[in-house]
């Protein structure tokens, strides 16, 4: 059955509530800090908190997305927003998503021992 709910999640989009896990590269020359950043993103599970986030009053996202124990390095890419420990997202950003955070966490699991 799991097979046929990931297939079911590749057809809709994300949904408010929804974990996910996100894949971004930031416009840094930091190497080091966009490195880490990106291991961040893609080994942690993130909770969409609100759709077609408009920050200020020109740049849309389609997503805003939390997250939880972020290390204090990388603070800094993730509090410029209205809702602490944040970060915009755009649904190109988001690799899997689902509305169960157990799902994400076998993903995460199995991509870290290869299975």
């Amino acid at each position: 059955m799991r097979h046929i709910k990931t297939y079911e999640n590749t057809i809709d989009n994300p949904k408010l509530g929804d974990y996910v896990i996100c894949f971004e590269k930031l416009d840094i020359d930091n190497d080091d800090d966009n490195n880490d950043y990106m291991e961040f993103l893609s080994n942690n599970i993130g909770k969409i908190v609100l759709i077609d986030y408009y920050r200020g009053n020109s740049i849309k996202f389609d997503y805003l997305v939390e997250y939880n124990n972020i290390p204090k390095k990388l603070t800094v890419y993730f509090q410029d927003y209205d809702i602490p420990n944040t970060r915009p997202m755009d649904i190109d950003e988001i690799v899997e998503f689902s509305e169960s955070k157990e799902d994400l966490v076998m993903k995460i699991t199995s991509n870290k021992y290869n299975l």
